[in-house]
């Protein structure tokens, strides 16, 4: 069986594996942005890491085409009920408010007077991208399912529009409703077993519990009142991760459904089986598909 495992880097006490060989995109992020997301101190500066403790996963949020990785950690990070249920209703609602915001920037009006609003480039952004993965990973249902799901988000968007009254309420402009939406799925995550790396500890995943009383209730009380208050700031950067995240992960609520019912099942057991493996292991890594928890990836040797 071959492995990948040059593209990690080893860090003391934590056991490592990568499962599939990384994107040209993580490459990529590995030969550019090296100080930011594998710093070669494993630390970086003051700026990176808070990037990246905001970011917690950013591979996957800096990658658009990585189908392995997202589809990995879709099904890493949202193991309850609630997260899979708030992921695929309101992540419809972010991408259907941000539409509806872009229909007022008008980009272009055509000859026969119809105007080209920013909300027409985001849905076909949106149309081109979907099409794209399909093609790439060869799930032609799913694009059969994503694309209809996005005309259906931009007719809604425009229907909101001619609803909103013009002395609407605050929570009800389409700007303010995507970020309470966004804000809706960050919460729902609020009953995951686990916090990932990053979120809390570098390189492993703990519970909320062990995080801010500490194993046996042994964190002194700033301990405690300093980790506390990390734990809630996500709900801030989770916020905008979430915003950052819904065009790209809506089409994967789709698709994690349509698997259930029967969909492809050569595909979903062996992407079921990766991050099962993993979550086997108690550290999921969170920067590639294996396990390592917050382990740093590298670019091998030749």
């Amino acid at each position: 069986m071959k492995t990948y495992n040059q593209y990690v880097r080893k860090q003391e006490g934590i056991q490592a594996e990568v499962f599939v060989e990384p994107s040209n995109e993580a490459k990529f992020l590995l030969r550019n942005f090296g100080w930011l997301v594998s710093p070669p101190d494993k630390r970086g500066n003051f700026l990176s890491r808070a990037i990246r403790s905001a970011m917690v996963a950013p591979f996957t949020q800096m990658t658009f085409f990585s189908f392995d990785l997202q589809a990995f950690l879709f099904q890493i990070f949202h193991q309850t009920k609630l997260a899979r249920f708030g992921h695929f209703t309101f992540m419809m609602f972010v991408n259907m408010f941000i539409m509806a915001g872009l229909r007022g920037v008008e980009i272009a009006t055509l000859s026969n007077g119809v105007i080209f609003s920013g909300a027409t480039t985001y849905a076909a952004i949106l149309l081109i991208w979907y099409v794209a993965i399909a093609l790439v990973t060869k799930l032609y249902g799913w694009m059969l399912i994503s694309l209809p799901s996005v005309v259906v988000l931009y007719a809604a968007s425009g229907a909101y529009i001619e609803w909103l009254p013009a002395d609407h309420a605050l929570y009800l402009n389409p700007w303010i409703a995507t970020v309470i939406s966004a804000f809706l799925i960050a919460t729902s995550h609020i009953l995951e077993p686990k916090l990932p790396p990053r979120a809390a500890k570098d390189f492993t995943w703990i519970s909320v519990h062990d995080f801010i009383l500490g194993k046996n209730g042994r964190n002194s009380t700033f301990t405690m009142a300093r980790n506390t208050i990390k734990t809630a700031s996500f709900l801030i950067w989770g916020t905008l991760d979430e915003c950052w995240a819904s065009p790209r992960l809506m089409p994967y609520n789709f698709l994690m459904l349509m698997f259930e019912a029967g969909y492809k099942p050569e595909v979903y057991d062996k992407l079921k089986a990766r991050a099962d493996k993993a979550m086997e292991s108690g550290n999921p890594a969170v920067d590639y598909v294996g396990i390592g928890g917050g382990s740093f990836m590298q670019i091998p040797r030749a």
